[in-house]
C-alpha cells in the first residue's frame, strides 16, 4: 500500500509539471564514486555532517522564469561556499514543489504563500493528499502581486469588460490560474462560460498578445515587475486593470494573501498606482532537512543579497530583513537560528 501511495504522489507531481508546460531536468552530476540518483529521503535527514556529499534537488519553475534564474544563482553561491554540496534545478511549479518536498522527491522548492497555505491545510488541489505539514519555510523573498494587462489602446477598461473576450490566466494548474478562477467567481462570473480562456505557457502568452490573438493577460501572482510584461511594454504601450476594492478585501481573507497597491512607474507609461493583492514567494524544505545546512544556506543568500537584485528586478521590491517574513507556516529551526542572530525573526 505504501508503494502504491508513493507512486500516486509521483504521478501527481509529474502531471502538475506537465500542466505548467515543462518537465524536470537535472543540470549537475554527483561526484565520482557517489550514487547518480538519490532522492531526498535516501540522502538521510537530521544533522547531516558536511564532511559527506549532499545533493540539493531544487524545484523552481519554467526555464527563463525569475524563479529559475534565482534558483540557479542561489545554487551557484551555495556550491561555491559549501564544496561538499552539489545540486540540480528542477523546472516545475509551486504545487509540484510543495508535494515534492513533503514526499522527499525534492529537498527544497519555491512556492507562494497562498499555495503553501492551501497545502498546509490540505485544501484546494491538495485535498486528496491531505495536510502537507512536514514542510518548513527556509526564507522569504520578493512579493508577487495581481497584474492584468491590456494594450493601452484597448477598449477594455475594467475587469467587467473582459466578459466574452480572449484572455489567458496562465498555465492550467498554476497558482495564478487557480487564484484567477476564484477571483472571477467572486466577481460573479463563471470562468468557463463568461470568458474565452487560453491556458498557455508564459512564452506562448507573449506571442499570442503580440499577434492579437489575446485581448488580455490576467495574472494574480506575478513578480514586480513581470519580465513578460516588460517585454510586451517594449512592443507598444500597455495598461493595467484596477482590481475592485471589494474584491481586494474578499481575496485578502485567504491565508497568504494581502491587499496591495502596485506603485506607478513599474512599467513604462504606467505612471499610476493600481489596486491589487499580494502573495509572497518563499522557499520550503522538509522538517528533517539538515539544520546546519539550512543555517548555512540562508546565511549565504543573505550575504549575497545585493547580487540577486541585478539578476531579477523583482528583488528590488524587498529587503534582506524580509527573508524572515511570516508566510503562515513554521520556519525551519536552522534558518530561524540565523534570523534570531540577526534580529530579523519577528519581521
Amino acid at each position: 500500500m505504501l508503494w502504491i501511495k508513493r507512486c500516486s504522489v509521483i504521478l501527481l507531481i509529474a502531471a502538475l509539471v506537465v500542466a505548467g508546460g515543462c518537465a524536470p531536468a537535472k543540470e549537475s552530476a554527483v561526484p565520482e564514486g557517489e550514487p547518480v540518483e538519490k532522492t531526498a529521503e535516501e540522502q538521510g535527514s537530521g544533522n547531516l555532517s558536511f564532511d559527506q556529499p549532499y545533493e540539493l534537488l531544487w524545484g523552481t519553475m519554467a526555464a527563463g522564469s525569475p524563479w529559475q534564474v534565482l534558483g540557479t544563482a542561489f545554487l551557484e553561491d551555495i556550491k561555491k561556499n559549501l564544496p561538499n554540496v552539489t545540486g540540480s534545478i528542477l523546472p516545475t511549479n509551486a504545487t509540484a514543489n510543495l508535494l515534492g518536498v513533503q514526499t522527499g522527491e525534492f529537498n527544497i522548492g519555491f512556492s507562494l504563500s497562498d499555495r503553501t497555505a492551501e497545502a498546509w491545510d490540505g485544501q484546494g488541489v491538495f485535498e486528496k493528499e491531505g495536510k502537507l505539514q512536514d514542510i518548513r519555510c527556509l526564507f522569504c523573498i520578493y512579493p508577487h502581486s495581481s497584474q492584468s494587462l491590456v494594450w493601452a489602446d484597448s477598449p477594455i477598461k475594467t475587469y467587467e469588460d473582459l466578459v466574452g473576450k480572449r484572455i489567458t490566466t496562465g498555465p492550467r494548474g498554476s497558482s495564478t490560474e487557480q487564484l484567477s478562477r476564484l477571483f472571477f467567481e467572486l466577481m460573479g462570473y463563471d470562468p468557463d462560460k463568461n470568458f474565452h480562456i487560453e491556458y498557455v505557457s508564459y512564452s506562448d502568452a507573449i506571442e499570442l498578445m503580440k499577434d492579437g490573438h489575446l485581448d488580455a493577460w490576467v495574472m494574480m501572482t506575478a513578480p514586480i515587475p513581470s519580465p513578460y510584461y516588460i517585454e510586451l511594454s517594449s512592443v507598444k504601450p500597455i495598461r493595467l486593470l484596477d482590481m475592485p476594492e471589494n474584491i481586494v478585501q474578499e481575496m485578502s481573507k485567504l491565508k497568504g494573501v494581502d491587499p496591495y497597491i502596485l506603485p506607478g512607474g513599474v512599467y513604462e507609461n504606467v505612471d499610476y498606482p493600481t489596486n491589487a493583492i499580494r502573495t509572497r514567494m518563499h522557499a520550503v524544505v522538509h522538517k528533517d532537512f539538515p539544520e546546519q545546512l539550512a543555517y548555512d544556506i540562508v546565511k549565504i543568500i543573505a550575504e549575497n543579497f545585493d547580487r540577486y537584485e541585478e539578476l531579477v528586478s523583482a528583488m528590488k521590491m524587498t529587503t534582506v530583513e524580509e527573508m524572515a517574513a511570516d508566510v503562515g507556516i513554521p520556519y525551519h529551526p536552522g534558518a530561524l537560528k540565523y534570523y534570531e542572530e540577526q534580529g530579523w525573526a519577528e519581521q
